[in-house]
């Protein structure tokens, strides 16, 4: 099914405030909604913090996880974490909850994660701690990397690596439905390493006026920076693409949670967009 650009964008007008006088009675209905989904996750966090229930395993777990919906730039860097644990010598394993899989099928970012790392261990089930379990007994996992797993608290992990987006920080500074956020800011007190991405898509002056407030949020984590490159163009058949993208009119097709990112970073190839659809 396509997904409505249309739509999308205006339901982010809405939610950052910047469609008129006309969408203020929704943007209520959503507030209230939001109200309740953030005393539902108030209690839940208090729960976890209080009671120390989460689960341990035999073998370290590394969490991969963000604040808000939408993409932060969780695979691709999954995908290279996955390279270096491999190259150290390490087993890793991926344990996702399979979002949007056919029965017995591998997920799109699952997919993704075993083309960039052949013979990588991805389990998907609801269950993260029954997935992780197959992953060390059935193939011999030494590492265990949780995606989208910061608000999985089940599962116990010794390092907690929290992404954040810097074109979409905050999630507009509201909690789901009535902004992006799918908990508090203020939870990124739990995180161990603070990773802001996509830092080369906003001005240095914006960029800095996040760094203050991820240290001040998160102040005893390690803070890092990424961008996003292109490290190939490719045909379908897996052919290179000779002389790039420069000049070249392009019509974008993606299945992504940011597409404009996608678009941004063609733009910057040289192209010519002349036309996207977004899945």
């Amino acid at each position: 099914m396509l997904w409505d650009p249309t739509f999308k964008s205006l339901y982010r007008q809405i939610i950052a405030g910047r469609s008129g006088v006309w969408a203020s009675p929704l943007r209520a209905m959503l507030g209230a909604v939001a109200a309740i989904y953030g005393r539902v996750i108030a209690l839940r966090n208090a729960w976890y913090d209080r009671s120390g229930r989460a689960a341990p395993l035999p073998v370290p777990v590394i969490s991969i996880g963000n604040l808000t919906v939408g993409g932060t730039g969780k695979t691709p860097f999954v995908i290279d974490l996955v390279r270096r644990l491999d190259g150290l010598g390490y087993s890793p394993a991926v344990i996702a909850r399979g979002y949007g899989a056919a029965p017995g099928e591998p997920n799109d970012e699952q997919k993704l994660i075993q083309k960039n790392c052949p013979g990588a261990v991805c389990v998907s089930d609801p269950d993260r701690r029954r997935a992780a379990e197959i992953a060390i007994e059935r193939f011999g996992a030494d590492v265990i990397v949780l995606d989208d797993g910061f608000q999985h608290r089940r599962l116990a992990r010794n390092l907690d690596i929290v992404l954040v987006d810097a074109t979409c920080p905050f999630g507009y500074g509201r909690l789901l439905p009535r902004g992006l956020l799918r908990e508090p800011v203020i939870g990124l007190r739990r995180a161990h390493v603070v990773v802001l991405s996509r830092c080369d898509q906003v001005s240095r002056t914006e960029l800095a006026r996040i760094e203050a407030r991820l240290g001040d949020l998160a102040p005893d984590a390690a803070h890092l920076k990424c961008n996003h490159r292109v490290t190939a163009i490719e045909r379908l058949d897996g052919m290179a693409v000779e002389g790039g993208l420069e000049g070249k009119r392009v019509v974008l097709l993606a299945g992504i949670a940011h597409p404009q990112s996608f678009a941004t970073t063609v733009a910057e190839l040289g192209a010519e967009v002349v036309g996207s659809r977004w899945f």
